[in-house]
């Protein structure tokens, strides 16, 4: 019994050392280990990519910086705070100063006007050659004036002479009633010539109180002026009445809107490229856009090949998009290029696949068995009759014995684990954009097709016969990739040039992830990010 017994402890401690012995703190220490390799790894693409991205956005600041014309017609806008969006705005010039014959010691006379002159009169007369006001899309408007008055004259004693015109000007901007201004059209012009009334101009060029002085400037148009005496007791004055603002209409795409030219003076020509309209409020002009966003993605993993038995151990898992992009935005539509980093995960739930194999097993053995015989010792012959003599005899006895063993195999193909595993793309996408806006708000759609680079991997998958775990990193995936990203966004514009949006994101990847491998996955991703952009003006 002792022998049988040691002969089934020993069988059974060779079954147990034949089974592979896992320890959880050893697999555990190699994790650490190759995390840290991993992390080495990650931070030189990082710098690459951040390097990238300096680089590209220094680049479109220098392609899209303000120009020095830009900045000056620019500054000329900016110079009414007051103009609404829809009207253009032209340089206010400041006034001439007044000329007086005091200014010059060589004329000291006075002047009287001369009254019921026929010219006075011809002004008085309504004009009937002036083209009709159109009144479409005009907006009147009342613009206030100042008036100049330049008196030649000494004590009211002093006996009044003839009249010099050009001793005397009178620069009126008021609107008395006895003074009307007539807006005549360009082509009705008769004198373009500037006058300027702070330089000597020679006796023949200089302007007489009965003739109209034109203000200077391209496409402007000119204004009538009328001139009328003003007689005071004791002083003779000549004046010459000159309009230094009026509406000067100016068309903004389909708008027809009019703009008010404040002080025009006579000696300033005024260049008409310098007029810029502002553009409407909600709108945006042709310039370059930064925008830098990130935010979650649900992963969604289609599989095949042998991945295609693991039923519920696969599930997507949840990854990070992180991007900056350059857009070059127009009206409607806008076009650039970016730097994206798109993860994508799958989460591994496997439970263990255990083979159990049941053996019965035959065990034959002799068991003694101590026990009292009768024995025949002798034989006696009597009358003819035989006789046997017995007595009782102590003796052992071997028994064969028979015992059914049931011996249990478990083999363990593959063991339980959990583990995500995520792979990483840096993308350079092609973007395109359409776009429209409501004031403050702005609404879009961008996508378009992307070449993404493999940058890293982690994590680990069952192999193909099931019997083990293959890490990533020695699996072969596919170092570029093409996939496809379309994006919708809301903007909110809470700074001039600064705009906050959310933006849901689909994006995807086209091919397979492995290459030569009977495996087979496709990947695609569906989340949202938050969106910071600036705009370049």
């Amino acid at each position: 019994m002792k022998d049988l017994e040691q002969f089934d402890d020993l069988a059974r401690r060779k079954l147990d050392e034949r089974q592979f012995s896992f320890q959880e703190a050893d697999w555990e220490r190699m994790e650490t280990l190759l995390d840290a390799r991993r992390r080495d790894r990650k931070g030189l693409y990082w710098s690459l990519a951040i390097i990238a991205v300096l680089l590209s956005g220094g680049v479109l600041w220098w392609i899209g910086r303000p120009h020095a014309s830009t900045t000056e017609a620019r500054s000329v806008a900016d110079a009414r705070p007051d103009a609404r969006p829809h009207e253009a705005v032209a340089p206010t010039v400041p006034t001439s100063p007044m000329i007086s014959h005091e200014n010059d010691p060589t004329a000291r006379q006075q002047v009287e006007p001369a009254r019921g002159t026929t010219q006075q009169e011809g002004y008085d007369q309504p004009r009937t050659d002036l083209p009709e006001a159109r009144t479409s899309g005009m907006t009147d408007r009342v613009v206030s004036h100042t008036t100049r008055t330049v008196t030649d004259g000494e004590d009211a004693g002093t006996t009044p002479t003839a009249p010099d015109p050009r001793t005397s000007v009178t620069v009126a901007a008021d609107t008395p009633p006895a003074v009307t201004a007539e807006a005549r059209s360009d082509d009705q012009r008769t004198d373009r010539t500037p006058v300027n009334v702070n330089s000597d101009v020679p006796e023949d060029e200089a302007p007489t109180a009965s003739e109209p002085v034109a203000p200077s400037g391209p496409r402007i148009p000119s204004s009538e002026v009328k001139m009328e005496p003003t007689p005071t007791p004791g002083t003779a004055t000549s004046s010459a009445e000159i309009p230094v603002s009026e509406q000067v209409p100016v068309r903004y795409g389909e708008t027809l809107v009019a703009d008010s030219v404040a002080r025009m003076d006579t000696d300033t020509k005024v260049d008409s490229s310098a007029i810029v309209a502002p553009r409407p409020e909600g709108t945006l002009g042709s310039s370059w856009e930064l925008t830098l966003f990130g935010g979650p993605g649900a992963t969604f993993n289609g599989y095949g090949g042998s991945l295609a038995d693991q039923g519920d151990a696969l599930r997507g898992g949840l990854g990070m998009t992180f991007g900056a992009e350059a857009m070059h935005m127009g009206e409607k539509f806008g076009w650039g290029t970016g730097l994206h980093y798109a993860s994508y995960t799958e989460h591994l739930d496997r439970s263990e696949i255990v083979t159990e194999t049941t053996e019965l097993k035959n065990t034959y053995s002799l068991t003694t068995v101590d026990t009292t015989v009768i024995g025949v010792v002798d034989t006696i012959m009597q009358g003819g009759v035989t006789y046997y003599v017995t007595e009782w005899i102590d003796t052992t006895v071997m028994v064969l014995d028979t015992q059914v063993d049931t011996i249990v195999h478990r083999d363990v193909g593959l063991e339980a684990r959990t583990r995500t595993n995520v792979i990483g793309y840096l993308e350079i996408p092609v973007l395109f954009d359409v776009h429209g806006g409501h004031g403050p708000w702005s609404f879009g759609l961008r996508a378009g097709p992307t070449v993404g680079l493999l940058i890293g991997r982690r994590g680990e998958l069952p192999n193909t016969s099931q019997d083990g775990y293959t890490d990533l990193r020695d699996q072969q995936f596919r170092d570029l990739m093409i996939g496809v990203m379309v994006r919708g966004y809301v903007r909110y514009r809470f700074a001039p040039h600064w705009s906050i949006g959310l933006a849901p994101m689909y994006r995807a990847l086209l091919l397979d992830t492995y290459a030569g491998d009977p495996r087979s996955r496709k990947v695609s991703s569906l989340g949202g990010v938050l969106s910071l952009s600036y705009r370049l003006r």
